[in-house]
């Protein structure tokens, strides 16, 4: 069967029986999907200072990033509007965390060019790329001044009330089947 066959069989009838990552709810493996890359978000976000090197905030950016596609997709009709709220305020510390990688990304590449191609370009192009850096560094201490106030929403309050709506809306585990504690008869020896 090739693979667009596959894939159609699979959107008509739903995933196969043998796969029970399919069979499991998504209300089951919500919360714990989301509160995992938001813990993570939390660890990295309280432990960026405004020293922290930028490799720090890019990380954080990506974590957040994922945990963003999280909200999103369980925002969207499964927890709505309090999942998009909360999805808002990791995106406009994910915004802030962007620009600074932006940043840094600029400075960098332009160093490399002064570096590989300084000889070339003149003074007035190395003073010119002098005086972007600066801007870019500049932007970038404004930045890190910026993220307590995008990052603190993140650790309130709303946050706990997502959480408690994803737990109230995660259903029941299925009762097991009580064990029988009645041994089988084990056949005898065959005479």
């Amino acid at each position: 069967m090739s693979g667009s066959a596959r894939a159609s069989r699979a959107l008509r009838e739903g995933p196969p029986k043998s796969f029970a990552p399919g069979r499991v709810p998504i209300l089951s493996v919500a919360p714990d999907m989301v509160e995992r890359r938001y813990r993570r978000v939390r660890k990295l976000g309280d432990a960026v200072r405004k020293d922290s090197p930028p490799e720090a905030y890019h990380t954080l950016r990506i974590d957040a990033k994922k945990l963003r596609y999280a909200l999103e997709f369980v925002g969207n009709g499964i927890y709505g509007k309090p999942a998009i709220e909360f999805s808002a305020r990791v995106t406009a510390m994910q915004d802030v965390l962007g620009l600074h990688q932006d940043a840094y990304v600029a400075m960098d590449l332009l160093q490399e060019i002064a570096d590989s191609s300084g000889r070339k370009l003149g003074p007035a192009t190395l003073m010119a790329m002098g005086s972007i850096t600066e801007r870019y560094r500049l932007d970038a201490i404004d930045l890190r001044a910026k993220f307590p106030g995008v990052y603190r929403p993140i650790a309130g309050d709303e946050w706990k009330r997502l959480l408690k709506l994803m737990e109230r809306e995660r259903p029941a585990p299925p009762a097991q089947a009580p064990v029988s504690r009645v041994r089988a008869a084990r056949p005898g020896p065959a005479v």
